[in-house]
């Protein structure tokens, strides 16, 4: 299905500054929605760069984004989208650490190793919740 589709993001989850800062009629986008769920609560969207997670996800794919609370619960092994204040955005699946203090951030690809990432670092996490291809 090919639908003009807005890009939108809730630009808290990236820093603690709560205004908006991005409009939705900023980022039209021509789209195939190839799958976001009926019952997904979509706090942001976010466009896909770089190759090491392309077994599923491509750079260009606009995934759609369910913020988690890190203290609450966090689906593991699922792919998830993370804000840090050293690396920026990261875009993996997570795992729990034998260290409690961190999280593992793990590539779909094998060639990648998998490393982990110190809690305090984490500014936000968000589910991978849906995926819209551009088309």
């Amino acid at each position: 299905m090919n639908i003009l589709f807005h890009l939108w993001l809730n630009t808290s989850f990236f820093s603690n500054d709560t205004t908006p800062t991005v409009q939705e009629e900023d980022f039209p986008y021509e789209v195939s929605i190839t799958f976001v769920p009926k019952t997904a609560i979509i706090d942001f969207m976010i466009e896909i760069e770089g190759s090491t997670m392309n077994t599923k996800y491509k750079a260009g794919d606009i995934v759609a984004c369910s913020i988690v609370d890190i203290d609450d619960f966090i689906q593991w092994k699922r792919v998830h989208v993370v804000a840090t204040k050293s690396q920026g955005i990261l875009f993996k699946r997570i795992n729990e650490s034998a260290n409690q203090d961190y999280l593992a951030m793990i590539y779909d690809y094998t060639k990648y190793a998998s490393f982990e990432v110190l809690k305090s670092e984490i500014i936000s996490i968000a589910l991978v919740v849906g995926l819209v291809r551009q088309v």
